[in-house]
């Protein structure tokens, strides 16, 4: 929990009021509506739950990454309770420690985002829906209830609950047996999904906001002929290798005619092809992250095929050694910085020479505003060396901002700054090309402000230095 900030991470502070003058936090309605209007493609759930355990605890980031470590230790309870009801025992033991030592897995426990919850809402309805079919006797209505909160629960954190719904939904019409059972469970889920009918205008705002922002950008979308090699990289914990050998564990499972094998087949197969189906046709994901999902039934299926192996204790402890180094080794890949979002500084390295030398020339009394969303300037490398994002916020004499970029509770309005800074310097980031909305302010700040100096890095951005027309106090220090 060592590592600095991330950009999305101060996304999910600035919704719950944990950046700028809300440092003690904001009302939970806050947060709604800030999410509502700057982030509607994010459903609000996880960030109550930051909301309300920022308020209670710290919003420091070590206290909020505990956040999501706690989702994802209720995450690995339910997948073992899960995998032990589809497979026994056993099969539920060998799936905590894959899962457990998932790569992607534990990149997530430790970052302030809703995918942990994301996993423990899914497994959650899978559960329920497992065991409400399994059952003989009438269902319980407590069942029914928890069923209809943990699918509200899934899709009001995340809009790629879809896919395992989808999923379950297909073996619901096709294979569920047509009884009274097969009724109220419908009316359990489909109730979910009218409580969630009131944040559905929210829903398709996030939507539009997402098409927006890929038609500006479609270089970071993953196509399926790119999402076909990456997810068998990510879910083998960093070698394809890995992930073919558990897939081929599980076919071993069903030509044995293991316990269950055959209904996992049906889950890993469908949940692709519902992923590939909706990502040729809509174009939306970005990152691994979004098929998160996956890893639920692609390791219970993984651990049924290695139980069902002759001497499955020995080759599965062999296994467990081998996926864990891989999982080390991946880690320090490029590949896993880029589809984690952690570029750090394998864009830009000659970025970070930047930084000895503002902080030999930056000042208590300085503003910086970022106008670019550069990887090498909010985020940090894989060395372990700060962003000039985690730099500002280290250093809290500083006034840091960056237009356009995290937003919500924690947003200040630029012109609000500069109108108050009582003519203090500025430091302005922009691109070598400045966009329209980067022209308008720079157009702004020249009418009260002269430029002083500028510095390059990166190789499309320069940094600026502005001081006051209107007092001797500052002058050009930078040479």
């Amino acid at each position: 929990m060592g590592d600095s900030i991330r950009r999305d991470e101060l996304t999910t502070l600035g919704h719950v009021g944990g950046l700028e003058d809300h440092t003690n936090g904001v009302p939970l309605a806050v947060t709604f509506d800030s999410l509502r209007t700057y982030s509607a493609q994010h459903p609000p759930t996880f960030y109550f739950a930051a909301n309300v355990w920022g308020r209670a605890t710290s919003f420091s980031a070590s206290i909020m990454r505990v956040l999501p470590l706690l989702w994802g230790m209720l995450a690995l309870a339910i997948v073992y309770r899960l995998a032990a009801d589809i497979g026994g025992r056993q099969v539920g033991l060998v799936t905590l420690a894959l899962f457990g030592t998932s790569l992607v897995f534990i990149f997530y426990t430790h970052e302030i985002r809703q995918y942990t919850s994301l996993l423990f809402w899914n497994a959650s309805v899978w559960l329920l829906y497992h065991r409400l079919h399994r059952r003989r006797t009438r269902p319980k209505l407590s069942m029914l209830a928890l069923l209809t909160i943990a699918t509200f629960g899934a899709i009001f954190t995340h809009n790629t609950s879809i896919f395992l719904l989808l999923v379950i939904g297909l073996y619901h019409l096709l294979f569920a047996p047509k009884n009274r059972t097969w009724v109220m469970v419908s009316v359990a889920v489909v109730s979910a999904g009218i409580i969630y009918l009131p944040w559905l205008p929210s829903a398709i705002a996030g939507l539009q906001i997402t098409v927006d922002k890929l038609s500006q950008d479609n270089t970071i979308l993953m196509y399926n002929a790119e999402l076909v090699t990456v997810i068998p990289m990510f879910w083998g914990n960093g070698t394809a290798i890995l992930f073919y050998a558990l897939m081929g564990a599980g076919l071993f499972a069903v030509l044995k005619h293991q316990r269950n094998s055959r209904y996992m087949l049906f889950f890993v197969i469908a949940f692709i092809g519902v992923v590939l189906m909706m990502n040729g046709y809509f174009e939306f994901i970005k990152r691994i992250r979004y098929v998160i999902i996956f890893l639920v039934p692609f390791i219970i299926f993984g651990a049924i095929g290695l139980v069902s192996l002759p001497r499955w204790r020995y080759v599965t402890a062999v296994f467990l050694v081998v996926w864990v180094i891989a999982g080390t080794w991946f880690q320090t890949q490029p590949d896993y910085y880029h589809h984690t979002g952690v570029a750090g500084a394998l864009d830009h390295p000659e970025y970070y020479a930047l930084l000895p030398a503002l902080e030999d020339n930056m000042s208590s009394d300085d503003i910086l505003v970022m106008t670019v969303n550069d990887y090498e300037a909010i985020q940090p490398s894989k060395q372990g060396k700060k962003s000039i994002e985690q730099y500002y916020m280290d250093n809290s004499g500083f006034t840091f901002i960056r237009l356009n970029s995290f937003s919500g509770a924690g947003e200040v309005n630029i012109v609000d700054i500069i109108n108050a800074t009582s003519g203090r310097p500025v430091w302005v980031t922009h691109r070598y090309e400045p966009s329209a909305e980067e022209l308008d302010f720079l157009a702004g700040i020249a009418d009260d402000y002269r430029l002083c100096r500028q510095l390059t890095y990166g190789q499309t951005s320069t940094l600026d230095y502005y001081i006051p027309n209107d007092t001797e106090q500052y002058r050009c220090h930078v040479e």
